[in-house]
């Protein structure tokens, strides 16, 4: 069974939003005083999961070692990209356009990330009432996830902020100029009148910062939000949609364009068979980082695919005892280790 959060906070208030803004889970382990922290960011292509999308297996090997796990909600996509849609929408149908909701961007996750992590270091101990040690926090993230920790450490410098102690991104998108963008329109014209109009209804619904899903959503999930997901993945605009910029994007929004000599220790989880996110991606986060002075390393999962760490281990095919033994728990106790030094 699934641990449950220990507290659940609202710590960035949000009009309009669906549950009054964006929240963070706290796992708290029997001893919590002077415990460190694992931070955790969910994926799902800034589309769909929530805070609690996060791996059950390693939330567990965290407390039963004495390691806080935190989890964080941020804005999700279509709704508050709306009005980047709205020029060309408008000329399909000007009425889709008339309860646009307030805008955002990659920016504007980046901010809620940011603000999160403000909030663990400030107001997470007043919050629990615990006495944490907010000065060691590990940061994990998958895909989207994983590109949202290496955006927020550069975001954190850039703010002044204290480092986080370490980094395990796994399978990561960080060459967002890859050539297979396409502009914003594309996903009009991917659709067809039936499927965009379909599609619309969700701009009118409130700001997302959790959506629940099953392993296979992409095959069983009719609902307004997987299909808009769908179509903006198969006409490939998300990300220029997520940036509200048609590619090629600005270097600021290219992860592997911020990685520096700043950052802090990073272990990278590969999947091999990763079928969205190449694996030389991952490779390259490992390479750009030594060449800046740090310290990086990385593990790789024989075999698994994109999406599946995120899953149960019960729900795992027998090969997965090696994704766990050679890539997973290597990467978990790496952390430990500079968590607790």
């Amino acid at each position: 069974m699934s641990p449950e959060p220990t507290h659940r906070i609202l710590f960035k208030p949000l009009d309009n939003s669906e549950t009054g803004g964006c929240h963070i889970d706290v796992y708290l382990p029997t001893n919590p005083k002077g415990a460190p922290i694992a931070w955790m960011i969910h994926g799902g292509g800034y589309t769909i999961g929530g805070s609690h999308h996060i791996p059950v297996d390693q939330v567990e090997w965290f407390l039963e070692h004495g390691v806080v796990v935190v989890s964080s909600e941020y804005r999700l996509l279509p709704q508050y990209a709306r009005l980047s849609l709205v020029l060309w929408a408008y000329r399909s149908s000007p009425d889709s356009c008339e309860s646009a909701h307030d805008s955002a961007s990659l920016a504007d996750i980046r901010q809620d990330n940011l603000d999160a992590y403000k909030w663990i270091l400030n107001d997470l101990n007043t919050a629990t009432q615990q006495e944490l040690n907010s000065s060691k926090i590990a940061i994990l993230g998958w895909s989207a996830g994983g590109s949202s920790l290496l955006y927020l450490a550069h975001d954190a410098n850039k703010a002044e902020l204290q480092s986080p102690t370490c980094l395990i991104p796994t399978y990561p998108k960080i060459q967002m100029n890859d050539g297979k963008s396409r502009p914003q329109s594309a996903l009009r014209e991917a659709c067809t009148e039936e499927e965009w109009a379909a599609i619309q209804l969700i701009y009118k619904e409130p700001v997302s910062t959790g959506y629940k899903h099953g392993i296979t959503w992409y095959k069983d999930d009719k609902s307004r939000r997987a299909k808009w997901m769908m179509a903006a993945m198969h006409s490939g605009c998300l990300h220029s949609i997520l940036m509200r910029h048609d590619p090629p994007y600005p270097s600021e929004n290219n992860p592997i364009d911020l990685l520096d000599s700043t950052y802090p220790p990073t272990f990278v989880v590969i999947a091999t068979a990763d079928w969205l996110i190449p694996p030389s991606e991952s490779h390259a986060v490992v390479e750009k980082l030594r060449a800046a002075g740090v310290e990086a390393a990385f593990a790789e999962a024989p075999g698994m695919g994109h999406g599946i760490c995120e899953d149960p281990r019960s729900t795992w095919p027998p090969e997965g005892e090696k994704w766990w033994q050679e890539a997973i728990l290597p990467s978990l106790q790496w952390a430990e280790n500079k968590l607790k030094v």
